[in-house]
């Protein structure tokens, strides 16, 4: 009896394992099978640049302040009141050369030249008494006689007595004519400094004189942009004057006027910057130039045979492009810049014929990123001929 139970619990054991198998094989073979992707690398769109290699005359930029070319202060020679003023002696006042600006008082000029005139008529009496005395000691004693026995000390006694007379009577004259400013030359007046009755010291600065047919810009460049520039001399004199225009906003509307480089200022500053200087006509332009106006300035550069101009917002801060290659993707490429201004970068090494540029540089990106490329510069039906 214990058999047949003990028989009976086996084969419902093994029947409940041979189900249990079953479920499982059931399960594994009903299951949904996986599917496996390959997984898709993310493009990005970005806009892009062609490049093209040109032969391009560069214009470097600079910036600087109209000065007038030639001015001197006026200065007081002589003190005393000031006794009349020339209606043009204000600020801005124009005059030419010649004219009358400032009289200060001048009777203890006056004065002093008549006691000057009396000096020298005394000396010239003096001389002329030794002379007729000298000719009488000559009889007397004989010409082989001493000097001092023929009075040849006190002739030369006379004769420079005579001369400081007239050099002090000189002096005299001058500054009687000092207490008359006049103007050297053509111009315009600034920094006028006094007024009718004032007190004036010789020595004291009255006024400015400055030249308002003929300006200079001092422009500082990078001493690397020289070699965009054709050199001065070592004198610091161009040869031939470099071609320059000058803009500023002036009244209301951006004003032109042209110029020219004539010279370089010695030495570069602790900025290693080197200072050229332009001068420029007031009137070469469609309006009067005035001193004080900030300008801009393009000067005319040597011609570069080879050099591609971007847009400057390709380059990023370590001087390197982002590249979209054959493949489509990023490529990170060092570059030699040639020059750069507010608008463009040139580069003259580092980029071939038709690469392509991403128009930002400055991007945090990945090399071998895939790129879907947009080429606003190109028309529509262009950009689908590229598209796969």
């Amino acid at each position: 009896m214990k058999e047949i139970t003990l028989a009976r619990h086996t084969r419902i054991t093994l029947g409940v394992a041979l189900a249990f198998a079953a479920i499982i094989a059931l399960i594994y073979l009903l299951a949904p099978q996986a599917h496996h992707k390959e997984r898709q690398q993310t493009r990005i769109t970005l806009d892009i640049v062609p490049v093209t290699h040109d032969r391009q005359r560069l214009l470097i930029q600079a910036r600087g302040e109209a000065q007038p070319a030639r001015q001197i202060p006026l200065v007081a020679r002589v003190s005393g009141t000031v006794e009349s003023l020339s209606a043009a002696f204000v600020d801005g006042g124009r005059v030419q050369a010649g004219d009358e600006l400032l009289v200060l008082a001048d009777e203890d000029y006056q004065l002093a030249l008549a006691r000057r005139r009396n000096d020298v008529s005394a000396a010239n009496l003096h001389l002329q008494e030794v002379k007729a005395k000298a000719r009488v000691a000559e009889r007397v004693n004989g010409k082989n006689a001493s000097a001092y026995a023929r009075l040849v000390p006190h002739l030369h006694e006379a004769r420079t007595r005579l001369e400081a007379a007239e050099a002090a009577l000189e002096s005299a004259e001058l500054e009687l004519a000092r207490t008359r400013i006049s103007a050297p030359f053509d111009g315009r007046l600034s920094s006028v400094a006094v007024r009718s009755g004032q007190v004036v010291n010789a020595g004291q600065l009255v006024a400015s004189l400055y030249s308002a047919d003929l300006l200079e810009v001092r422009l500082p460049v990078p001493e690397s942009w020289l070699a965009l520039l054709p050199l001065p001399d070592k004198g610091g004199v161009f040869e031939s004057p470099v071609p320059v225009t000058l803009r500023a906003r002036y009244a209301g509307d951006m004003r032109r006027w042209q110029g020219a480089l004539v010279r370089s200022e010695g030495g570069l500053d602790r900025n290693q910057m080197m200072t050229l200087v332009a001068q420029v006509p007031a009137t070469a332009g469609d309006i009067t130039l005035e001193p004080g106006t900030w300008l801009e300035a393009e000067i005319s550069g040597r011609e570069v045979a080879r050099v591609a101009r971007l847009p400057q917002s390709v380059l990023g801060h370590d001087q390197r492009v982002w590249v979209v290659n054959g493949d489509g993707r990023l490529e990170r490429r060092h570059v030699s810049v040639l020059y750069l201004n507010d608008e463009y970068v040139f580069i003259d090494r580092g980029l071939n014929e038709g690469d392509e540029v991403v128009l930002e540089g400055g991007l945090r990106l990945l090399e071998g990123t895939l790129v879907n490329a947009k080429r606003p510069w190109m028309p529509d039906d262009q950009v689908s001929a590229l598209l796969p």
